[in-house]
């Protein structure tokens, strides 16, 4: 008979140090000894980041939870930090500030790592592909003009037009992570180099996530794009609170950003 599987926050400070002392092994034993690893984890937990913003979270039998709220025999542990996010909802003019929350943190002590796969098989991302290259950087500086869509200060000058990607072998597709073009005349060659890329690996297809209106131009124009609007939560952001009917716009979010 499976446990029955629950995720509770952690009540007590033996619980939380026990969380630290679990990752030690993996996170921390090939660089320092554990009490010094400990102390980085207590010092970490009270920074502004993270004073009272902090969560611990375990997960473990529900029984074992039940019997004992304050129990040490859990099989995993995340952190969650909350932080300050605005919101604009449709048919409102008012910006509102809402709280979000960021996983800081996901470990399982080796021993319960089969009983973490009760969360799923898609949880761990179970197909493994091994990589027989070595990593290419595809990318030059092809113009030293800067984007002006949004003023920053930076003591970067210039900062060089690039693509970034990941490979998603389920969808056979490549994912597109992260772009900057500088101009209109990087955004081709950089997109080439990702279908080069793609064809290589035998994905038959490139999926941009909320491209400016320029880059979606030159993709229509030159490789006749396709859009699609994506209904369910990308990789890393989700909203929880979503009004029925209502439309939700990200604004200057890219997919890899982690929220």
């Amino acid at each position: 008979m499976t446990k029955e599987m629950v995720l509770v926050e952690a009540l007590t400070i033996e619980q939380k140090e026990k969380t630290f002392s679990n990752t030690y092994k993996n996170w921390g034993a090939s660089l320092m000894e554990q009490e010094t690893y400990m102390e980085r984890e207590r010092l970490a937990s009270v920074q502004n980041l993270t004073r009272d913003k902090l969560t611990h979270w375990l997960y473990g039998p529900k029984q074992a939870f039940e019997k004992n709220p304050n129990t040490l025999d859990f099989y995993a542990s995340i952190e969650t930090v909350v932080r300050k996010m605005y919101i604009k909802r449709c048919g409102s003019y008012q910006v509102q500030e809402i709280e979000v929350f960021s996983i800081t943190k996901v470990f399982c002590c080796e021993e319960h790592r089969i009983e973490w796969r009760n969360v799923r098989d898609e949880f761990e991302g179970m197909n493994v592909f091994n990589s027989k290259e070595r990593l290419e950087f595809f990318g030059a500086v092809i113009s030293d003009q800067v984007n002006s869509d949004i003023s920053l200060n930076s003591d970067i000058k210039a900062i060089p037009s690039f693509i970034t990607w990941t490979c998603r072998f389920r969808e056979k597709g490549l994912f597109i992570l992260r772009t900057r073009f500088n101009s209109k005349e990087d955004i081709v060659p950089l997109i080439n180099a990702a279908l080069e890329y793609a064809k290589k690996n035998n994905l038959s297809h490139i999926l941009f996530w909320n491209p400016n209106v320029e880059v979606l131009a030159e993709l229509q124009a030159n490789y006749k794009a396709k859009i699609a609007e994506k209904c369910n939560s990308i990789p890393c952001i989700a909203l929880f609170n979503k009004l029925p009917d209502e439309k939700v716009e990200w604004l200057n979010c890219e997919n890899y950003t982690w929220i």
